[in-house]
């Protein structure tokens, strides 16, 4: 494994893939001798999105080009300088992680191995979904191996949407599209062959925060949120709620989230792994309703519980009042896709089995989002937005239904513990 992954490079973005390398990954996608011009330039759309890729947003300024050859375009580069950079800008709020070799080592690992399984997700999609899931365009893939260690690249089209965060909320109707495609997905996962399978994790959450979450940096996560809230939410259902972040997010209970479709007796499916808001690219039509653009980030695609996907998207999305209001609905109406999607063949689960899946993991998919909210709020300089308080106000609300949430479905689903 390269330390090269955690080391700022002379390439694009700190990175170690150049432009005179970009350019012929391009070329080579696109069958063009058109050669990037004097004004090219590139942006990272990734901090604050994600820990493990740079997002480069290239204009490449095509010179004796076509009028075919895309304007911009993304190089998507496995790097762990976006977890450094945003590390450092936590850093500077008091929130620092305390960043260690072992922990840049372990996200060395996972750079590499999240990779290699996006591009292989892409291809699967490619061959499988026949257009019914949204994905961007790919146009080369780079994967690491023997001879590859440290510069991989997927290249794809840029997807023009409008920026949905975690912080910012979708209606039930809009949700009905990517329900669709999480449904599309799941059949795909059936159509697979075993040697494909193999290829995708299984024990996805124990390898990617096992060693993230010690008993140390639990603690951190807890007083950096403890210290955000500033009393909003009452001690008591704090204390509640560090009580379940500590059991679900000890190795124990990360192995346990892993196995629930074989504790539970439910077949495993196809799942996103990280469907969330900063994954799924919108269009904002007239009438104020978004429509999906594309999903993105398939990097932690894994064979996993039923309700891995819906409970991520449920939590990110909708506000504390819609999701306690629509939740059944959504399940109801992903199950009914699911049902279309397989064409009369049986599912590989029932509506029950769904119901029981979801409340054994909404839990774990709120203490994501409990965790990241804040702090990808302030790391998306929104301190001088004029709707700052009106934001913040939608944190509160969604967080505190959040934390009131994942209190009720740890003790639905551990009657026997008291805390």
């Amino acid at each position: 494994m390269s330390k090269l992954l955690s080391t700022p490079g002379d390439g694009i973005l700190k990175t170690h893939i150049s432009w005179e390398e970009i350019e012929q990954d391009a070329q080579n996608a696109l069958k063009t001798k058109a050669t990037f011009g004097p004004n090219k330039t590139v942006r990272n759309l990734s901090l604050g999105r994600g820990f493990t890729s740079r997002m480069a947003l290239i204009e490449a300024d095509w010179q004796n080009g076509e009028d075919r050859l895309p304007k911009a375009l993304i190089a998507k580069i496995p790097s762990v300088m976006n977890f450094l950079d945003f590390n450092e800008l936590m850093a500077q709020k008091g929130r620092d992680w305390n960043i260690d070799d072992h922990m840049l080592e372990m996200w060395q690992g996972i750079c590499t191995r999240v990779h290699n399984s996006e591009c292989l997700v892409y291809e699967i999609i490619q061959k499988y979904a026949n257009g019914k899931i949204k994905i961007p365009f790919v146009m080369a893939t780079k994967k690491f191996d023997e001879h590859n260690t440290h510069k991989g690249n997927l290249m794809m089209e840029y997807v023009e949407s409008c920026e949905l965060q975690v912080y910012d909320n979708i209606t039930f109707e809009d949700m009905k599209e990517p329900l669709r495609m999480i449904a599309a997905f799941q059949v795909i996962g059936t159509k697979l062959d075993e040697e494909t399978k193999e290829k995708l994790p299984i024990n996805l959450y124990s390898n990617l925060f096992g060693e993230m979450f010690t008993e140390e940096k639990r603690k951190q996560f807890l007083d950096q949120f403890r210290k955000f809230d500033s009393g909003s939410i009452p001690k008591e259902t704090l204390d509640k709620f560090s009580y379940v972040f500590e059991k679900e997010m000890a190795e124990e209970g990360v192995k346990r989230i892993d196995n629930l479709s074989d504790i539970l007796g439910v077949s495993r499916v196809l799942c996103h792994g990280d469907m969330w808001s900063t994954n799924l690219l919108w269009k904002k039509e007239n009438n104020g309703r978004h429509e999906l653009a594309a999903i993105i980030d398939w990097q932690t695609s894994h064979f996993g519980c039923p309700a891995v996907d819906v409970c991520r998207f449920l939590m990110a999305s909708l506000s504390g009042k819609d999701r306690r209001k629509y939740k059944d609905e959504v399940l109801k109406t992903l199950y009914k896709y699911l049902e279309e999607e397989m064409d009369g063949a049986e599912p590989p689960y029932t509506f029950a089995q769904l119901e029981t899946c979801c409340d054994n993991f909404m839990a774990f998919a709120g203490i994501f989002i409990v965790i990241s909210i804040q702090s990808l709020f302030e790391s998306n300089n929104n301190s001088e937005r004029p709707d700052r308080e009106e934001v913040l106000e939608r944190i509160r609300e969604k967080t505190l239904a959040m934390v009131e949430d994942v209190i009720e479905y740890y003790q639905k689903c551990h009657p026997d513990e008291k805390f």
